[in-house]
């Protein structure tokens, strides 16, 4: 069984500015990635506005074989650290403090698993960093991929979608009075696995705005 812990916090700034920063953001070209592993079970791997399709996603297959020989000296291990504390213990005004206690009570999350999740931050070592393989592996094996973006490249490496039809997504937009259609790009989602997860650089309104043809 596979369970949460802190240090897939510490996880998530190790992707985020490391590993997918360097080889999807510094070689690849992505204007930015990221990566997030929740409390639900809930985890993803993200690029946007990615030159690439094929090699971003061997980059994420790629991400339990970095971890299994994760090897960093201790400052390094300390800077993660303190980036993770940073994002944990960052001010919250009044409003977002009572967001984030209604929410944790909805979720049936407590102080005290609160309290041991800042603690495995904090005492974290590379060989907690190490044991997380699995879990990346677990959600790699999902198989949930999705990409929206240029029809031309999305077809041009389309046999890594398998056999699956590759919807055309549309938008209505209003000019001057008159209703259009504006071609967005192709999206494909792969709902073999349990969940799907869609990514762009605006916010699209899919039971208004958008069709899949």
């Amino acid at each position: 069984k596979l369970e949460y812990t802190g240090a897939l916090r510490v996880l998530k700034v190790i992707m985020n500015y490391e590993y997918l920063w360097m080889n999807l953001r510094v070689k690849g070209g992505a204007y930015g990635c990221m990566s997030s592993f929740s409390r639900t079970g809930d985890g993803c791997l993200v690029s946007y506005r990615d030159p690439n399709l094929e090699a971003t996603n061997q980059v994420y297959e790629g991400i339990p074989d970095y971890l299994r020989s994760f090897s960093i000296d201790e400052r390094d291990m300390t800077k993660y650290v303190i980036g993770t504390m940073s994002d944990v213990d960052t001010p919250l005004t009044p409003s977002l403090r009572g967001a984030r206690n209604l929410s944790a009570y909805l979720s049936g999350v407590t102080d005290e698993m609160v309290q041991k999740e800042r603690e495995q931050i904090l005492d974290v070592t590379q060989e907690d960093i190490k044991a997380l393989a699995d879990i990346v592996q677990a959600v790699l094996d999902t198989r949930a991929l999705c990409v929206i973006g240029n029809d031309q490249q999305i077809r041009a490496q389309e046999s890594m979608f398998g056999e699956e039809p590759l919807p055309l997504i549309l938008r209505k937009r209003e000019l001057n009075g008159r209703e259009y259609t504006e071609e967005i790009g192709l999206c494909y989602v792969d709902w073999t696995s349990q969940c799907g997860k869609v990514h762009s650089d605006e916010p699209l309104d899919w039971t208004e705005n958008c069709n899949y043809l």
